[in-house]
């Protein structure tokens, strides 16, 4: 990771980082819809700053960083609740739905 904060063509970094994370959500969105879809509106909506010149190459890569770090996060917390990838999955699904929690 150090070494692509530290590339001197910014942009190129960000790209590789945006088409590596795209990449990662579509294999995670085998086993968990929601979550895949959440992050793929997050990394939409900053690439899309980005596009836009809201923020700057450091500060996309940055968000795109930890962007990466929450899915990794995601990844590891149905390990930790001891469920498997389906139920997880499942998890995911009833908690995105308010109606289901009320």
């Amino acid at each position: 990771m150090n070494s692509i904060k530290n590339m001197k063509h910014k942009n190129i970094a960000a790209e590789m980082l945006r088409k590596l994370l795209a990449d990662n959500i579509k294999v995670f969105q085998r086993s968990n819809i929601v979550k895949s879809e959440l992050f793929s509106k997050k990394l939409t909506d900053l690439m899309k700053k980005y596009n836009n010149r809201m923020i700057t190459s450091a500060e996309v890569i940055q968000e795109l960083l930890n962007l990466s770090k929450e899915i990794v996060t995601a990844v590891k917390e149905g390990e930790e609740k001891g469920l498997s990838v389906e139920e997880y999955a499942f998890y995911e699904a009833l908690v995105a739905d308010p109606k289901v929690l009320e």
